[in-house]
């Protein structure tokens, strides 16, 4: 009897042990740093510092409005939006259009673009835990011509999170904000149908996406507006 609680014993130590061990390299790779990551946040600095900040963002606004313009006002329509574009407008508005991100604890949300993949990454800080954490997403066009984005990995420092995990997560908070857009699954993975028929000019007419090139540090998107119901004169 003796000897089996010893043995007992022995035995729970060891797994008491194994769980701390577990438990150290867990906190270790998701509090560990992000090369990736830092590099574009001590890029948008340098560029804080010299004063080019500003002007990436305004060059992001104005493509964007003139791609709206263009929805409206002609059958194609393309643009091209760079990664160094986005990360200035998060770093000089993101706060300032969403403060409910900061008081939840997360902060310096950037993107990093890699042919095929765009990658959102954030700080989180948490009950005393400062992680970053990323989602990767590949873009393409959906057959009925909506822009889809496929969540394929997820990760809080360099430890993989489970993309159910996050699709679960990912539906509730879009559920909760009322935000456009419906979550379907491609091949088990969580993929979030985002229509664009809002930027139609009018009822009468709906924009398609066409093509949509996710390439190194930049993204090209294009598509049409038709016509899907005749216009009729009225009668004098």
């Amino acid at each position: 009897m003796v000897r089996w609680l010893r043995r007992a014993a022995i035995g729970s130590a060891f797994m008491l042990v194994g769980a701390a061990i577990a438990v150290a390299l867990l906190y270790r790779a998701a509090t560990a740093p992000v090369p990736e990551y830092q590099a574009v946040i001590e890029a948008t600095r340098r560029q804080m510092e010299a004063g080019d900040l500003d002007q990436k963002r305004q060059e992001l606004e104005s493509q964007l409005a003139a791609l709206y313009s263009d929805a409206g006002n002609a059958e194609a329509w393309e643009t091209v939006l760079t990664a160094d574009q986005m990360n200035s407008w998060f770093a000089t508005k993101l706060d300032e259009v969403l403060p409910e991100l900061a008081e939840e604890g997360l902060s310096d949300l950037r993107v990093l673009i890699n042919p095929g993949v765009v990658t959102l990454a954030l700080r989180a800080t948490r009950h005393g835990v400062d992680a970053v954490v990323a989602l990767d997403v590949a873009p393409f066009v959906a057959e009925d011509g909506s822009l889809a984005l496929e969540l394929s990995a997820a990760r809080i420092g360099t430890a993989p999170l489970p993309t159910a995990q996050v699709f679960a997560q990912l539906q509730a908070a879009t559920g909760d904000e009322g935000l456009p857009g419906r979550w379907t699954q491609n091949d088990g993975r969580p993929v979030l149908l985002q229509d664009i028929s809002w930027a139609a000019p009018t009822a009468r007419h709906t924009c398609v996406l066409e093509v949509i090139e996710v390439r190194d540090g930049e993204v090209y998107v294009a598509g049409r507006t038709e016509e899907t119901t005749p216009h009729v004169a009225a009668l004098p």
